[in-house]
């Protein structure tokens, strides 16, 4: 008969293969889990979302933060931008980023011809500041359409230099020097 000594020194024996075997099946049936997983994953993907998992990149389009609405294809995009006015647009656009939508030549022109009207209307001329208060224009917009429409000579500058600039439907002064 064995002794309480030798049964408890046989113990750690017979634990120890009853604990492996149950570690080796938990190992086992987690790493089948993880590669039928992965399969799965792979079956699904694109292969341009494993190009960019296997290169590092970023994807080019993002999902949604929140809501379910899906990303919109660059062609919907452009079509709903074709639909907004130009000014909208140019409004929208300064909200989101601090700049101006690009505007093309006769988006300018337009404004031009807006600045012209009105200047004809005014003999004495107006400021900047006025043209852009009675248009409803942003101040950033003005700088590029009086310089190309008094180049144009268009309109011209009646007085003033900077800020305190008097632009005018009727003759101009010379223009100021620029200085270097």
């Amino acid at each position: 008969m064995k002794t309480l000594k030798d049964r408890l020194q046989a113990f750690p024996s017979l634990f120890a293969d009853r604990i492996g075997a149950v570690v080796h099946d938990v190992l086992k049936s987690a790493a089948e889990e993880v590669v039928a997983d992965f399969t799965e994953g792979l079956a699904e993907a694109s292969l341009g979302e494993i190009v960019q998992v296997r290169d590092g990149t970023k994807p080019k389009r993002r999902a949604p933060k929140r809501g379910g609405k899906k990303p919109e294809t660059p062609a919907k995009r452009a079509a709903k931008k074709a639909k907004k006015p130009a000014r909208k647009a140019a409004k929208k656009t300064a909200a989101k980023t601090g700049r101006l939508a690009r505007r093309s030549a006769a988006d300018i022109a337009r404004v031009g011809t807006r600045i012209v009207t009105l200047l004809k209307k005014n003999p004495d001329g107006l400021r900047s500041e006025q043209i852009r208060a009675a248009l409803k224009l942003e101040a950033r917009e003005m700088p590029r359409v009086l310089r190309e429409t008094v180049a144009a000579k268009r309109i011209a500058i009646l007085s003033g230099s900077k800020r305190s600039t008097t632009y005018g439907a009727g003759k101009a002064r010379k223009a100021p020097a620029k200085k270097k």
